[in-house]
């Protein structure tokens, strides 16, 4: 798939005019690090550091949930701040994520966008919601600042998705 995806971006690139920008989005379609490498591998002869050192990149959208919390987020709006790259966090799995997403946009220098997908749980009472286009941080309570209802989740409301990440004895992510 990959080789694929790098042929194919190839022959957009190649077909149309220098001065003209490009965007790919891998949405759901990278399962594992494996596969980003993969596709990074393919589209290597395409400069993609290049790119981003030209600040040929608009934005980055890491997914909180899937590249492994807080830090990680962290980590990738530093990369992505040496090249003046603003972070629009993938936030598509609901009020926890959002609320995670929001505390890291408060702490981002070069935070850009929050995606927000509304959704209504029976096991999160008190989601963030926006307030005149942005939302509240609740330095008035602990953690991410959202209740969860434990009793909710005995009943089944609520979709199990679980990123299985293989950790090394100093609990770092080890893919390869």
């Amino acid at each position: 798939m990959a080789d694929e995806l790098g042929a194919c971006f190839g022959q957009v690139r190649e077909g149309h005019p220098a001065e003209w920008e490009f965007a790919f989005d891998a949405h759901a379609c990278l399962w594992q690090p494996r596969q980003a490498v993969e596709l990074g591998a393919a589209l290597a002869p395409h400069e993609f550091l290049a790119l981003l050192t030209a600040q040929g990149a608009d934005i980055v959208q890491p997914d909180i949930c899937v590249v492994g919390g807080l830090t990680q987020m962290v980590r990738i709006a530093a990369v992505a701040d040496a090249h003046y790259v603003p972070v629009a966090p993938h936030n598509p799995l609901g009020p926890l994520a959002t609320a995670a997403d929001a505390h890291f946009a408060a702490a981002t220098t070069n935070f850009g966008i929050l995606e927000y997908k509304p959704a209504e749980v029976s096991w999160c009472p008190d989601p963030y919601l926006p307030v005149d286009g942005h939302l509240e941080l609740r330095p008035d309570r602990p953690g991410w600042g959202v209740e969860i209802d434990e009793t909710a989740l005995e009943e089944g409301d609520w979709v199990h998705w679980e990123r299985k990440v293989p950790t090394r004895p100093d609990g770092s992510t080890a893919w390869m």
